[in-house]
C-alpha cells in the first residue's frame, strides 16, 4: 500500500479511489475499538458501578460484582486463546447486566457517545450526507441506541439504524447475516465497512463480495490484508480531513 495522505494508506490510485468513495451508498461501522477507543462494555460496567454506589444502592451493586470474577477469568482465557472469544464475553455480560432496572443503564450509557475517537462524529457527518449510516456490533444495543440519540447532524439523525446484543439474549448477532440483510435492505450498489479486527472478517467478505469497499481503522494484520483503505492515526480526524472536500458538500439521498 502507498500513503495517499498523512496516516492514510490505500492499494487504489488515488484518483480511483475517490471516485468509488462518492459512489458509497450505505456504509456499515463497528463500535469496540473503532469508533470508541476501548470497549463499551467496561466503560457501562464502570458508570453503572458508580450510579449504583452514588444512589447506595449496594444490594443491586453487590449483586452485580459477584459476576466480576467470572467475567475476568474469561477475559484472561481470551487473552490466552482458550476458547473464549468476544461473542461469549458479550453474551455473558448481557446477562450479568439484565437484572439491572433499565434506568440505571439508560444513565450509565449516556456520557459513552461523547468520550468516541475525535473525528469519528464529524466522518460519519460527511458520509452521512451521501449514504446510509448504521452501527454493526456486537456490544449491546442500549449502548448503540444512545450513539442514534446523540449522534445528529443539526437536528438530523446521523444512525439510521443499528444491530447489535439485546441484554439477556442467549445467541449474539452474525454480523455477516446482519450486512448482507441490510445491503439487500438499502439495494447498496457501493457499500463500506469499516472495521478492525477478525471480529469483522464476516462483514468485510460481503462488502467484498458485492464489490464494496473496506476501511481499516488500526487493522489487525489479518484484517488489513482485505482492506482497500488504512487510517494508522490516534483518532479519526485525519479520515475526517480526507473525506472533507470529497464529499463535504453532497447531500444525503432520500
Amino acid at each position: 500500500m502507498q500513503e495517499i495522505a498523512a496516516h492514510i494508506y490505500s492499494h487504489w490510485q488515488k484518483e480511483e479511489l475517490n471516485e468509488r468513495l462518492k459512489k458509497v451508498d450505505l456504509t456499515l461501522v463497528d463500535m469496540d475499538d473503532c469508533i470508541y477507543p476501548g470497549t463499551t462494555n467496561l466503560t457501562l460496567l464502570r458508570n453503572l458501578s458508580l450510579i449504583l454506589l452514588q444512589q447506595d444502592r449496594y444490594k443491586i451493586f453487590f449483586r452485580l460484582m459477584t459476576y466480576l470474577p467470572v467475567l475476568l477469568l474469561m477475559k484472561c482465557l481470551q487473552l490466552l486463546d482458550l476458547g473464549v472469544d468476544n461473542c461469549r464475553l458479550i453474551l455473558f455480560f448481557s446477562r450479568m447486566v439484565s437484572n439491572i432496572p433499565l434506568s440505571y443503564l439508560q444513565t450509565a450509557v449516556q456520557p459513552i457517545p461523547s468520550n468516541s475517537f475525535p473525528g469519528a462524529k464529524e466522518t460519519l457527518t460527511i458520509l452521512s450526507r451521501k449514504s446510509k449510516i448504521g452501527l454493526i456490533s456486537l456490544g449491546l444495543s442500549i449502548v448503540l441506541e444512545e450513539y442514534k440519540k446523540q449522534f445528529r447532524d443539526g437536528g438530523i439523525p446521523l444512525i439510521d439504524f443499528y444491530d447489535g446484543t439485546q441484554v439477556n439474549r442467549l445467541k449474539s448477532i452474525d454480523k455477516s447475516k446482519r450486512v448482507r440483510g441490510r445491503i439487500e435492505e438499502f439495494k447498496a450498489k457501493m457499500p463500506l465497512v469499516i472495521g478492525h479486527n477478525r471480529d469483522d472478517l464476516g462483514m468485510i467478505k460481503v462488502v467484498k463480495e458485492q464489490g464494496g469497499l473496506v476501511f481499516g481503522f488500526n487493522p489487525s494484520r489479518e484484517v488489513a490484508k482485505q482492506c482497500d483503505i488504512i487510517v494508522r492515526a490516534k483518532d479519526w480526524r485525519p479520515l475526517a480531513g480526507y473525506l472533507q472536500p470529497l464529499l463535504g458538500d453532497e447531500r444525503k439521498n432520500e
